[in-house]
């Protein structure tokens, strides 16, 4: 049994991370520097570490003392892991591939630069995001309630077993294979979801009519017309006895973070019946449309079961069969596109009165249905698609396991 707590093959070497791999820290930013021979270049923060990619779509400059350039820049390869912050930050990571001529990275993303002779950047990318590497960051950070950081000397003394050079290759390329898949199924949702966007925005502006309705007329009218529009509500956190552990002893409570697919039926919390009366929230039935309106505005979903929600939710009930619940469900999101949204402490929002004047496109309900069921199969070729996704990802967590630890083994060349 080796100290990493697992048998390792007997061909592989344990090092701490400070032995094969120099941990560079970054730059701090400090406004009231003044400098004598300045340089300002791009810079790297936590927000533009993610795992496993770049987000490079705002990117930050910063002054430097071009003397100190050198201690700071990015080369190709290195391992950037952020240092924490809130939980989800600590140690998230990708590799640097000079995506930028000359970049700098801030004090609170580390740029792990590994000896070539003795582990391969991928490699060691891989052993951060392991569940090796995520137990080791967890245990070893500084932890408060929410939050989580690690140091410099922390990652140095990360303890890793490596295999040969060879075999390390051997390993990446098999691991590729598995990420290359999952990056083309990535791209494959992206354009599907683009397709979905811009095809159900010409039905539902009329660009594109269906040859059987082309001569139809329909009008816009506002959403409180259409539809009798529900709020829910939320009952009070210091009553213990309002709220359950699960469906056993209580009722789904839908929150935005619910709001994950089409169908909501599970919900990470629960209320009893006498929260239920106690509270605002309202029972919403099985089938009907809900749509947030405030913080997140527009995601929409529709009840798996009976639920209740919380009064960041409008749940929508048609009025004289004006519209079809599968239709309100595709057309709310380009509806609420054309108003105008205010601020609240907590972020944008949607006052009752805008959301009671939304405009709804009224067609006649087969010509509803025909476009309802059109979103309907393009959800459910997404959904298809991001299955297969999770069970990529699934099974190159999997093999990652296997192979980073030596409980299996590749033939090296």
């Amino acid at each position: 049994m080796s100290k990493l707590g697992f048998r390792i093959p007997s061909d592989w070497k344990i090092y701490k991370l400070s032995d094969i791999a120099e941990v560079q820290t970054g730059i701090a930013k400090n406004a009231s520097n003044e400098f004598i021979d300045p340089v300002e270049l791009p810079y790297l923060r936590v927000a533009n570490v993610q795992f496993g990619y770049l987000d490079l779509s705002q990117i930050k400059t910063i002054k430097i003392e071009r003397e100190k350039l050198q201690k700071y820049l990015l080369q190709y390869g290195d391992v950037l892991l952020t240092e924490g912050g809130d939980a989800d930050k600590l140690g998230r990571g990708t590799i640097w591939q000079g995506e930028l001529s000359e970049c700098l990275h801030q004090n609170h993303v580390f740029a792990v630069r590994p000896n070539p002779r003795k582990v391969l950047s991928k490699y060691l990318g891989w052993l951060t995001e392991s569940t090796l590497g995520r137990k080791y960051f967890q245990l070893a950070s500084k932890q408060t309630t929410n939050l989580a950081s690690i140091n410099s000397t922390q990652l140095k003394n990360f303890v890793i077993a490596i295999p040969s050079i060879a075999e390390q290759q051997s390993i990446i390329n098999i691991i590729s294979t598995l990420e290359n898949a999952i990056a083309l199924t990535e791209k494959l949702i992206t354009a599907k979801r683009r397709l979905k966007q811009g095809l159900m925005q010409k039905l539902l502006t009329g660009k594109i009519r269906f040859p059987e309705f082309k001569n139809d007329l329909w009008h816009m009218q506002m959403l409180s017309k259409a539809c009798q529009i529900n709020i829910g509500g939320t009952p009070s956190r210091q009553e213990p006895n309002y709220w359950a552990n699960s469906s056993k002893d209580g009722f789904p409570w839908v929150s935005i973070r619910d709001m994950s697919g089409r169908f909501i039926a599970r919900t990470k919390e629960y209320i009893t019946a006498e929260g239920i009366r106690k509270s605002n929230t309202k029972s919403v039935p099985k089938g009907t449309t809900l749509m947030s309106f405030k913080l997140t505005i527009g995601r929409v979903a529709q009840a798996g079961c009976e639920l209740y929600t919380n009064e960041a939710i409008a749940a929508f009930f048609p009025k004289d069969n004006l519209v079809d619940q599968d239709y309100l469900y595709a057309a709310l999101p380009l509806a609420v596109k054309r108003v105008d949204t205010d601020q609240a402490v907590k972020g944008i929002t949607l006052n009752k009165r805008k959301l009671e004047t939304l405009l709804l496109p009224i067609l006649s309900i087969r010509e509803q249905k025909k476009i309802a069921q059109v979103d309907k199969l393009l959800d459910q070729e997404i959904s298809l698609l991001e299955k297969q996704l999770h069970s990529l990802k699934t099974q190159k967590q999997g093999l990652m396991q296997q192979l980073l630890t030596g409980k299996i083994r590749v033939q090296t060349p």
